[in-house]
This record gives C-alpha cells, structure tokens and sequence, in this order.
C-alpha cells in the first residue's frame, strides 16, 4: 500500500536492484543463464508466417554487429538511428550498437523526411538503419547532408538482393567474424545514468522532443517477469511499451514473445493470432484494444488468455466491457499507468471505478500540484501529477525543453491531471495538453466521450476544442462512430444526451460530425489537435 507524507504517496513496493553492469550484459547474462538452466526457446515470432527468432542466436549475432560497427569506427558514445518497425531482426542493430557502448536512436519511419533530418542532426547520428520500405526516403535526406553531417545508410532488410543507391545492406554484417567486438573491459566504467537510448514525442506542435533514457531505466524493467509464458504484442518497437516489452517479458521474464507487423493492424488480425497461438497475456495500443470491439468475427476460443493490457491513452468503460465481453470472462484486464518520460507509474486491475489506476509501481514517489500555485495538495484534490521514479527520463535532449519539467526537487510534469484518496489510490482525470475551458470551468473531454461510449449504438467518439476568443471559451465539437451507418441519431439526440448528464459548461456548443474513422497515433492516441482539420478536409 501506497504511504502519503507530507503531501507525497511513497511506493510500498522496493525498487529494482541496479545490476551493477550495462544494460546489454545484464541481458547476456540472462540469456545465458536460461540456456544453461532449461535450454533453447523461441524468443520473438512473427504472428504473419509463424518465423521466429531462437534465445541461442542472441549472443552470436549481436557480437557479429558488435564486431562489424567497430570496424567501421563506432564507438562508446556514438547513435545509431533506426528507421523500422518491429520484424525478426528488429534488435540486431540496437544489441550491437550497445555492445560497442553506443546510444540508440529509436525513429518512427512513418515521420516526415524533414522531422527525420532533424533527428539525425540533432544526435549526430553516425550509422542509420532503415526498412526496404523507406529506404528510398532516407536515402534522399541522407544525400541532402553535408559531408561531415552524412551517416552511414544500411537497409535492413533488402529485397531480391537490389541495395538501393547510397546504401549498404545490414545482412552483409552478419558474415562479419565477431573479433574486433570490444570487449566488456575496453568499455568505459559502467554509470547507470549514461544515456542509452532516445525515444521520440510525435512532434505535433513543433520538432519531436528526444526523450533520453539510460541503463538505471532499463534495468527497472523487470518488474514484468515472470507474468506468464507466452505473450503477444501489438505496440510497435520504436516506442517505448513495444521496445521494452521483447526485452523485460521476453528475455528477463522467459517469456515466448509473439507480435503482429504494423501494416497488419486490425481487430480481425488480433484475434486471429491470439486464437493461433494461445497466449496467456495480450498486451496492446488503445486503438488496437478499440479495434477488436469492430472485429467482424469477433468472438473466439480463448481459453489459455489470461490478462490483457491497453497502452497510450483512456478507455471509456463501455468500450472496455465491450471488448472484454468478446476476449472472454476469464480474462483479468490490467491497467498499467505510465508514459515514454515517466516509465511505470500505476498499475491495478480494472474495476468500475474507472478513474481508479490503483498503487504505485515499485520505487515511485507522487504528488498533486496546484494547476496555478504549484503547490501541493492533500487527498480528494484535483491537480498535475508530479512524479518521481528510478524508470524515468533523464530529460529531453534539449536542455531547454527541461526548462518546465522539474520541480526543485527533481520531480517531474507528468502532463496528466487527477488526484488520490486517504489509502493512497490514484486517480486519473485527464491530458492537461488535452483540457477544454468553457466559462472558466476547467474539463478533460473523456467525460463527454465516456457517457456517449456507454451506448451500444456508439462504436467510438471524440470531442476536442476550437478557442473561440469572442467568449474567451473553446467551442466543444465533437465526431462519432455509429455502429450502423442508417442508425436514427440526430446531432440534436446526441446533445440532448450530454446535456441531460452533464451540467451546462461541459455541453457540446460546436458541432457533432458522423464519421466513420477517427484518427489515432502510432501509440494509439486520439489526435485531438488534427481533429479540426481532420473534418474540415472530410468536407472538401
């Protein structure tokens, strides 16, 4: 249980053991450790064509890369960028740069050439690894860099053996003989506060933000051992649940981990792998979790399904009854409450106290601060949570990105707003980023979406705002997904719905748009800010 101080909720759980040693050792020694004691395992596979990747192959290849980046002068401290999403061979480059004590760039291909540019300069990026796919879009913004700023370009996996110009293949790399690795001694002194890798927020409002994280965030993750022995994963690897998951669950909890490509995304496809290959926990993006509720066959034998858990935003209760409904009775659904800067905060099993995200994870420390003084607030008080943990960043890249992140205590913005009880549980209100004011009450838009997913004839909702500074107060508009497209809503039932629910400051004042997709991030969050323009390019 939760211990409140002075204001501040302790984490009853103790905190990880730092190893003591490189992240990528720790790993090794795992590895090694479990080959001894019960032999070889599938590690990764691939849902697609049922390919795997062996625990045995591990060590053999990583030391290859190791060997092969070290011939081409990578050292302690230098980036390697990637630019894939999760397959096979996802790791390869990411382990061998770590062996040679380098940093990883962890890039969303998906990016705009210019946002990608941008990543590479602002690391110094000394080898970029790439997909067949955008092979031809990093190697334009390779070719437009001087020569002092210009990468090596490898592509990961080369189609019928045609390199694209300007690049290098990543599989001449494994013929490599695995001598001129560096050893383990040549390294320098291992600091559990070294950067290791760099993540990346989605740049909405401006260049992404490199979000850095070290060895000390990496060796916290163990907390997911040993939760069960197969798992499967829709997140994809270059943010942080899909990264952590093939490395915590996978390797350090001994657990098979199965994933789905991210150009097979569906409800349908979900299912079919979960009904394949049986696996005891499902952990996935909102929107994935959203999906299933859509899936056209939606009901399936489950029996081995254990536990699921959403990642990357709310979920309104009735979509998560919904879903449920469809995975079985059987199966406990986890909330785990957490972020790419923050790392593991919270984590409960669900219950209709939706708000409710239950304890803190091992080693956090948490409070509420006054949205205007800063000042902390006791149980049943609503502010931004500030939060302190072993698992988070060391900081945005850029030091002054920091500037409104840290407290004079060294705890950090969380983004969120919400509260606790006398028994230390916490609560969940909403995104600050992500907040509506209207006549100077303050509200987060999951109140309105909430009640609207409740109704069986609503498949999904989101309600955003448009500053409207004749009153000073934002415009509430809001998108729906019917179920059935010939369903007798008007947008007058819909207000009247909320209106009957809700007190006058939290109605919907713009308009309601009929849609039939609302659009999500990579990390399965409602993209409320593209929302405007998003409708406006429907009407055209």
């Amino acid at each position: 249980m939760n211990l409140i101080k002075d204001k501040i909720l302790y984490s009853g759980e103790k905190e990880v053991r730092d190893y003591g040693k490189y992240f990528i050792y720790r790993v090794l020694d795992d590895v090694h450790q479990e080959l001894d004691e019960t032999g070889d395992r599938d590690w990764m596979v691939d849902t697609e064509d049922g390919g795997s990747t062996k625990l045995s192959s591990i060590y053999p290849i990583s030391i290859r890369i190791a060997s092969a980046f070290s011939k081409l002068g990578f050292k302690a401290g230098d980036v390697i960028q990637t630019g894939y999403s999760t397959c096979l061979d996802f790791y390869w480059p990411i382990f061998g740069a770590w062996m040679c004590g380098g940093v990883v760039s962890l890039g969303d291909p998906s990016l705009n050439p210019d946002l990608i540019r941008y990543q590479i300069l602002d690391l110094k990026s000394k080898i970029i690894v790439c997909s067949s796919e955008h092979a031809l879009k990093y190697s334009k913004i390779v070719a437009s860099l001087t020569v002092e700023e210009k990468p090596m370009l490898f592509v990961l996996d080369v189609l019928e053996n045609k390199v694209p110009i300007g690049c290098r293949s990543f599989t001449e790399l494994f013929e490599d003989d695995g001598l001129d690795a560096p050893s383990y001694e040549s390294l320098p002194p291992y600091n559990p506060l070294d950067r290791l890798v760099v993540l990346w927020s989605a740049g909405t409002t401006g260049n992404p933000k490199g979000i850095v994280h070290c060895h000390q965030t990496l060796q916290n993750v163990a907390y997911l051992k040993n939760i069960c022995n197969k798992s499967l994963i829709t997140n994809v690897g270059y943010h942080m649940a899909g990264f952590l998951h093939h490395l915590s669950s996978g390797i350090l909890g001994r657990t098979i981990s199965y994933f789905v490509k991210e150009r097979l995304f569906s409800g349908d496809t979900y299912l079919n792998a979960l009904e394949k290959y049986q696996p005891e926990y499902f952990v996935c993006s909102v929107s994935s979790f959203t999906s299933i509720a859509n899936a056209k066959q939606p009901f399936r034998n489950l029996p081995k399904l254990k536990i699921v858990t959403p990642l990357g935003g709310s979920l309104s209760p009735g979509t998560v009854e919904r879903v449920m409904k469809i995975l079985g009775e059987h199966v406990s659904f986890l909330k785990i409450y957490g972020g790419t800067e923050m790392g593991l905060i919270g984590k409960c099993v669900y219950s209709k106290d939706y708000d409710n995200i239950g304890q803190l994870g091992p080693g956090v420390q948490l409070y509420c601060a006054d949205p205007v003084t800063g000042s902390k607030l006791g149980p049943h008080q609503e502010g931004k949570f500030m939060v302190k943990t072993r698992s988070m960043m060391l900081g945005y890249l850029k030091k002054s990105d920091n500037d409104e992140s840290y407290d004079s205590d060294g705890f950090a913005y969380s983004g969120d707003m919400g509260y606790y009880d006398e028994h230390g549980n916490i609560y969940f209100k909403c995104r600050m980023k992500d907040v509506l004011k209207v006549e100077n009450f303050w509200f987060g838009p999951g109140e309105i979406e909430n009640i609207l997913l409740n109704e069986p004839e609503i498949l999904d909702a989101v309600v955003w705002g448009v500053y409207d500074n004749t009153t000073g107060s934002d415009k509430v508009h809001l998108g729906v997904i019917f179920e059935n497209t010939e369903n007798s809503w008007t947008e007058a039932d819909v207000k009247s719905l909320i209106a009957k629910k809700l007190p006058r400051t939290r109605h919907i004042t713009g308009q309601v748009h009929i849609l039939t997709k609302i659009p999500y991030s990579v990390q399965g969050k409602k993209l409320r800010r593209e929302m405007q323009s998003f409708v406006n390019g429907i009407k055209c």
